[in-house]
Order: structure tokens, then C-alpha cells, then sequence
């Protein structure tokens, strides 16, 4: 098993140990689009860019922008847990002879796959409350 392959089982071994950071991945984006898509109104606002204006409701084009918003929040989040749990770890991988760049590189993975984790939950939700136009 390579260097790399070791430290990112160790990663992904420490957040399975930290069973509310899961559940936060997927719950808290999930939560926070699924509230907003209730609360915004469904007021209209004029959209004009050069070439076009129209009609839009408010919550066609800011609740897409909160939901990455709150993806990138709970990545921020997560990758703020997965340096202060895993600092022990780190002591003991590297003190095992495992280079420096190794143990960013699996960590910089783990925290990628909790990234589309979150995205996708977000995303999910998402599609719940906003449907794109269908140009006829």
C-alpha cells in the first residue's frame, strides 16, 4: 500500500470517527437550501443584461448562489475539523517516515470528497425548489 493510499485511510478512518461531521455533510447544506427555499419570496425582479431583459422570481437566482454558498461554508467547516483531528494522526504518520507532501495530498482528498459530498446534498435539495426554464 502506497504512502499516499495509507494516509488517506487514515483520513477518511478519523471523519468515520466523527459520525456528526458525516451527518453534518450531508444534513447541514441540505437544511440550510431546503429552509431558503422556503423562506425567499416569490417576488419578481427585472433582469436585464445586454441583449435581454425579462422577469425572474428571486429565488430562480439566489437560492442556486446560497446553495453553493453553503456547500463551500460546510467544506470550509469540514476542513477545519479534519486538521484539528487529524494533527495526532499527522504526528505519528510522519514520525513513521511518511513524507510531508503525502499527508497534504490525502488530506487535500478527503477534504475534496467531503466537498462533493456537501455539493451533492446541496445540489439535491436544489433541485427540489428551482426547475430551469424550458425555452419554448
Amino acid at each position: 500500500m502506497s504512502g499516499t493510499r495509507t494516509a488517506l485511510a487514515a483520513t477518511v478512518k478519523q471523519f468515520a470517527r466523527t459520525p456528526v461531521l458525516v451527518a453534518l455533510l450531508v444534513v447541514l447544506p441540505a437544511y440550510f437550501v431546503g429552509l431558503l427555499g422556503v423562506v425567499l419570496p416569490d417576488a419578481t425582479v427585472a433582469v436585464s443584461i445586454p441583449g435581454w431583459s425579462g422577469q425572474s422570481a428571486l429565488s430562480e437566482g439566489v437560492l442556486p448562489m446560497l446553495g453553493t454558498l453553503a456547500a463551500v461554508m460546510v467544506a470550509g467547516i469540514a476542513g477545519l475539523f479534519l486538521t484539528v483531528d487529524t494533527l495526532h494522526a499527522d504526528g505519528w504518520l510522519a514520525l513513521s517516515g511518511l513524507p510531508s507532501r503525502t499527508l497534504f495530498v490525502a488530506r487535500a482528498a478527503a477534504l475534496t470528497g467531503a466537498a462533493a459530498l456537501a455539493s451533492v446534498a446541496a445540489t439535491a435539495v436544489l433541485g427540489l425548489h428551482v426547475v430551469p426554464e424550458q425555452p419554448v
